[in-house]
């Protein structure tokens, strides 16, 4: 609700569900199935399969899903492995149909610059759920503002990572299933979305995750130094997200009153009302 990487276009409706299910597939995910009872799994195997079939999301997570069944080797994960491979065939069987058919928009796998890609990621995966996009506009208007908070990132994760690997700390042991699943969302919507674009709600589900990380390492009681850095930038996300709530939405998907609209033309002709996302429209034919 509070992360700054939110938008009000990912809100609780059809279209936008495959993000609740990309988080929903993930809590399950980190869930110890050994321990859940047998109703509860096949309540997951069902989420699972209406999220993996409702969009790419919970697909995405195959990778990581594989990872655990291999560790794991239990009879419900190699389940939940099955049902993600499903939903794949199935979701590769329709594109086939569309790029065969011409009905493919070009944008979806378009031209793939790797080196914007990753800046583009960095700021909208990594920047954006700890500071916000207004800051980032901000920074934007600053001379080498930009380069500055790229540089201080880098040194600060290039010195927590010699700080970890020179006292040894158990630093993955809890958060390798963070990092994966982070890897499978900011790589899946990075490479099939339209023109690649990393920002809006494409980043909305890799900005939770990397709150998530923040949040274990918060908790992690093998050193305090990391943990106080950790809770240190996650409180600074929550305050972001605070000062860019607003009771009334965000602003950036108000739209219009249907009602209003459909009142004003009568219910003759076709009506063109635009709809959230910003530039995007619905027409509504005669009615007879």
């Amino acid at each position: 609700m509070f992360a700054p990487s939110l938008i009000d276009e990912v809100w609780v409706n059809t279209i936008n569900s495959m993000t609740w299910y990309g988080l929903i597939a993930f809590l399950i995910l980190t869930e110890d199935l050994t321990l859940a009872p047998r109703w509860r799994s096949n309540f997951y195997r069902s989420l699972l399969a209406v999220g993996a079939l409702s969009g790419p999301y919970v697909c995405m997570l195959l990778p990581a899903y594989g990872l655990v069944a291999f560790r794991e080797r239990t009879r419900a994960t190699v389940a939940n492995i099955g049902i993600l491979g499903m939903a794949i065939i199935i979701h590769s069987l329709v594109l086939i149909y569309f790029f065969y058919s011409g009905e493919l928009n070009e944008k979806r796998f378009g031209t793939f610059n790797l080196t914007e890609v990753l800046y583009a990621v960095f700021w909208d995966h990594v920047a954006t759920p700890i500071i916000g996009r207004e800051v980032i506009q901000h920074l934007t208007g600053l001379p080498f503002g930009l380069s500055v908070f790229l540089l201080v990132s880098t040194a600060l994760a290039v010195s927590a990572g010699i700080y970890v690997y020179r006292l040894r700390i158990q630093f993955w042991c809890n958060n390798w299933l963070i990092g994966v699943s982070w890897l499978c969302f900011s790589a899946g919507t990075a490479f099939s979305s339209f023109n690649h674009a990393t920002g809006g709600r494409y980043g909305v589900l890799p900005g939770w995750l990397l709150l998530f990380f923040l949040l274990n390492l918060s908790r992690n009681p093998n050193t305090k130094n990391i943990r106080f850095l950790a809770a240190g930038v996650l409180t600074v996300a929550l305050a972001v997200g605070l000062s860019n709530f607003r009771l009334e939405g965000r602003t950036e998907c108000d739209g219009h009153s249907w009602a209003h609209d459909i009142s004003v033309g009568g219910g003759k002709g076709i009506l063109d009302i635009p709809i959230c996302p910003e530039g995007w429209r619905v027409k509504i034919p005669e009615q007879q």
